[in-house]
């Protein structure tokens, strides 16, 4: 699906038909352990703005080769293998999402959620908005997939869209998990392509 006619796989999920939180922390050492690696991140970059200076400043610094990018990755792989990772469905198996923590003081305000995109050609998920922006752990299960952010296509990484921003979540080139954190847990599903960008992305 080409990103000029994205598909956009459904309507804006309700409050009522999902839990707060799909991932159930005491059933699963390694998504406990994912908590804490995220922790050691939030650390680092809580005082951080999303949008394009971060996505370059963590795409340099903390990219492959990076304890912590390498861990959230391999935990991440870990949790898509048992089940725990992206196992609520928005579009069948291609599509799949889970929320694995709420904000709070000890994420630094941040929430954390997978979501499990799959595609050869170009794929496109539910179109919404960042109110505060956000941070993307790129997370590759193909080596050859890819999600594009607001600054283009980025395999192994992080893309980082800036408060205000809204697109669709593409994919291309096969599987991959976007680990990704929102300041305050805050996304909305109200914006509608063509609405205007912030004038910083």
């Amino acid at each position: 699906m080409s990103s000029s006619q994205p598909s956009n796989t459904g309507t804006a999920p309700s409050k009522n038909d999902v839990p707060p939180t799909e991932v159930d922390l005491n059933a699963y050492p390694t998504a406990q352990k994912l908590v804490s690696r995220c922790r050691d991140f939030f650390s680092e970059v809580e005082d951080l703005t999303p949008g394009h200076e971060l996505e370059a400043y963590l795409n340099e610094n903390y990219g492959p080769g990076n304890a912590i990018y390498e861990d959230l990755c391999d935990l991440t792989r870990q949790g898509l293998k048992e089940g725990w990772v992206a196992n609520f469905e928005l579009d069948g198996a291609k599509y799949r999402r889970s929320k694995v923590l709420l904000p709070s003081a000890e994420n630094r305000f941040f929430s954390i959620t997978t979501v499990y995109m799959e595609s050869e050609e170009e794929y496109s998920g539910q179109y919404h908005s960042h109110p505060y922006g956000e941070i993307n752990c790129v997370v590759q299960v193909d080596k050859t997939a890819e999600l594009k952010g607001m600054q283009g296509w980025q395999g192994a990484g992080w893309t980082s869209p800036g408060p205000g921003t809204h697109h669709y979540p593409e994919v291309r080139g096969g599987a991959l998990v976007a680990l990704f954190f929102l300041p305050a847990g805050r996304i909305s599903y109200r914006a509608k392509p063509g609405d205007p960008q912030p004038a910083s992305l």
